[in-house]
């Protein structure tokens, strides 16, 4: 929520003439300086100009502010995205080059304005913490075992990106059942290996908190409005991953990439959709059926082949995941859309009787690996990326784009018994403050999504040149440290 700084109001406060004069600007300079130096900086300050003076506290007061300048920053960009597209496509600026300027103000702005902004906010947070007038942060109690495994994703989906960003990207899975030849070293594979379980325990733990948010808004809201709610979460993270994540990837400005890309968050954000109506499902009607989708998942991906040299968006989106053409999608919405399922599920088990985490965990995290095992032994059903009877780093190679079964179980098994141990463990856990580091990345992970693509692209800056794996090593430490104050002024 933006308190009362709508994206509407962003839009109204800047006022037509702005928005008018930034497409001419776009026009004049062929998408150049002009439209990053309007967009980014003169609009959102005269809007906050124009804004009457609040009387609230000096808190309250900062977060409105800042609240209302990152909506006319997004109003901005969502003006620029329209006009460029149109302008692109009658020829008028060359747009591949253009939004690369754009990419670097975005970069700019985020470390002159918003780095420092979330570290005087947490700064403000701690004077105001001990005061009586500042209410509680609600009255449900979060899951620590579930906050510390969605933590540990963010550190280690960190790993990942600050190799991608600031060394090279690193291959140790299957795509369409191609197998990265040569593997890569032990010291390599085992560093993408490791990140594997981010995207399965992320979607999954995505549809755990479905069912959270359900059971607790049900005596506040109509299931009806409960759907409206998580329709307009799903389409918001769409966008996100449309406007936020593709830019600074790289899609639609790079030469030779796809003009869109399919990411993670819109993958959750279409499942969002179809889960805010199948929630209402029974438990074990939901169950079944995700369990049933994901059985019947290497069938479908036979029974439906990509066809070479055509784009078909569709099938792409729904299947079979695809690098080439002017879409390209890794998150296939229906393979995950049977492990959000899953999470949904399990999130109404415990949900009511939190006690049952443990038990329920383990058992699941045990029939997983158990399973994992046998399919794995047994090299077909299940197995996208054969086993070829190399060393280990060939039988731990498997599929994930798509997610092949052995995949899933693989790393859900595991997600299962951590969440198990972590509840268990909870009260005889050493280090305090390093948990709480956990736990506050665990506690804002799109927040966390969001803003660490954006700190390793500039850290790639620094470290890029030296291009090495202990580089990428640090670069990951070093943003990791980074983005602790700037989760915590979030949270604030």
């Amino acid at each position: 929520m933006i308190y009362g700084a709508s994206f509407k109001r962003a839009f109204i406060e800047a006022g037509l003439p702005v928005w008018l004069i930034m497409s001419v600007y776009m026009l004049i300079n062929e998408g150049e300086q002009g439209l990053s130096g309007i967009s980014l900086f003169f609009i959102p300050f005269w809007g906050a100009l124009r804004l009457k003076k609040l009387e609230k506290p000096i808190f309250e007061r900062c977060n409105y502010y800042f609240y209302f300048f990152l909506a006319q920053l997004a109003a901005s960009f969502a003006v620029a995205y329209c006009v460029g597209f149109y302008l692109y496509f009658v020829g008028t600026i060359p747009w591949f080059f253009s939004w690369g300027r754009l990419i670097t103000s975005i970069v700019s702005f985020f470390v002159m304005v918003f780095i420092p902004f979330c570290i005087i906010r947490g700064l403000l947070a701690l004077s105001f913490l001990s005061s009586p007038e500042i209410p509680s942060k609600g009255d449900t109690k979060r899951l620590f075992a579930i906050d510390a495994v969605r933590g540990w994703v963010m550190v280690f989906m960190a790993l990942d990106h600050a190799m991608y960003f600031c060394y090279t990207h690193i291959f140790a899975e299957g795509f369409q059942s191609v197998r990265p030849d040569p593997l890569p070293d032990a010291a390599h594979y085992l560093t993408r290996f490791v990140t594997h379980p981010c995207a399965p325990t992320f979607i999954f733990l995505a549809g755990l908190s479905v069912a959270l948010y359900t059971l607790k808004h049900r005596n506040h809201f109509t299931e009806g409005q409960i759907t409206q709610k998580l329709m307009t979460r799903g389409i918001l993270l769409i966008v996100g991953q449309l406007i936020l994540i593709n830019w600074v990837w790289g899609f639609g400005w790079k030469p030779h990439w796809s003009l869109i890309y399919f990411g993670i968050l819109a993958c959750i954000g279409l499942c969002l959709i179809v889960l805010a109506f199948a929630r209402r499902l029974p438990v074990s009607l939901l169950m079944g059926g995700s369990v049933v989708l994901l059985l019947i998942m290497p069938f479908l991906l036979k029974t439906f082949p990509l066809s070479s040299g055509t784009d078909q968006p569709l099938l792409e989106i729904l299947l079979q995941p695809d690098s080439s053409g002017w879409l390209s999608v890794n998150y296939p919405i229906l393979p995950w859309l049977g492990v959000m399922g899953l999470g949904c599920a399990c999130g109404f088990s415990i949900g009511a009787k939190p006690e049952r985490i443990t038990k329920m965990f383990l058992a699941i995290g045990v029939i997983l690996l158990v399973g994992w095992l046998l399919l794995r032994l047994g090299g077909g059903y299940g197995n996208l990326t054969l086993y070829q009877g190399g060393d280990w780093r060939d039988f731990m190679l498997m599929s994930k784009y798509p997610p092949s079964l052995v995949f899933l179980m693989w790393n859900l098994g595991f997600m299962a018994l951590a969440i198990a141990g972590l509840n268990y463990f909870q009260s005889k856990l050493h280090f305090k403050r390093f948990w709480k580091v956990i736990i506050l990345f665990g506690q804002t992970p799109l927040f966390f999504y969001v803003v660490h693509l954006y700190v390793y692209r500039v850290l790639s800056v620094i470290f890029s040149p030296f291009f090495s794996l202990p580089a990428g090593y640090v670069a990951w430490l070093m943003g990791l440290i980074i983005m602790i104050p700037l989760c915590r002024g979030y949270q604030y």
